[in-house]
């Protein structure tokens, strides 16, 4: 097997079998190569990394390849030459003018049209920034005025308030924990009926009520 500079081979005979390493010389088709080897420090020049090796001596490792069909909605490109544009319903559009640019690729994402736009780069954005979100009320406007008005003598002095829910029934109630550990329980209701938004068992400020 022909190998060249920059292949990434395996030592499979003798020391350093075992050890990955990269070719940087070829000596001739037959004779063998000089391999760096990333883990290794029993040869010669830098750290002892340095081997050479015969043909017979390393097999080539294949490299994970990336193909036109590993493209995912959000991937971005960059071309050759250095633009850069994002890949979305199997369609590419320029970063910079948002302009649809098409998909002429094989599948090695090598342009039919032109060397100059190859694809050189595929960056997969993980990490997203939420920029909005909508943050629903957990009270409508009915539970809130009822609970207001109730709550009005006392509401400097309440620390917590939970939607309970009954262990033997399939029922909850609305339960207000004051500061001094006093407790009110207000009348029981089915889960769907009243205070839907509130997860069952959870303290609940008056702030986060919207109290």
């Amino acid at each position: 097997m022909k190998f060249k500079v920059g292949d990434r081979v395996e030592a499979i005979k003798k020391e350093p079998k075992g050890k990955i390493g990269t070719i940087v010389r070829i000596w001739s088709d037959n004779c063998g190569a000089e391999v760096v080897f990333d883990d290794w420090k029993y040869g010669w020049g830098e750290n002892g990394r340095h081997y050479n090796v015969q043909n017979d001596e390393i097999k080539l490792i294949k490299q994970n390849q990336f193909t036109k069909s590993d493209l995912k909605d959000g991937d971005i490109v960059t071309y050759r030459n250095v633009e850069m544009a994002t890949f979305v319903a199997n369609k590419f559009y320029k970063a910079k003018t948002g302009e649809e640019v098409g998909n002429n690729y094989n599948k090695e994402l090598n342009a039919k049209y032109g060397k100059e736009f190859d694809i050189i780069k595929v960056e997969r954005p993980t990490n997203y920034e939420t920029v909005f979100e909508r943050k629903e009320e957990i009270l409508d406007e009915v539970e809130k005025r009822y609970l207001r008005n109730v709550i009005r003598p006392f509401r400097k002095r309440i620390e917590e308030i939970v939607k309970w829910k009954c262990s033997s029934y399939d029922e909850y109630f609305i339960k207000i924990r004051l500061k001094n550990r006093e407790v009110m329980n207000f009348p029981s209701f089915t889960d769907k009926t009243m205070y839907k938004n509130m997860e069952a068992d959870k303290s609940y400020t008056l702030e986060e009520l919207g109290l």
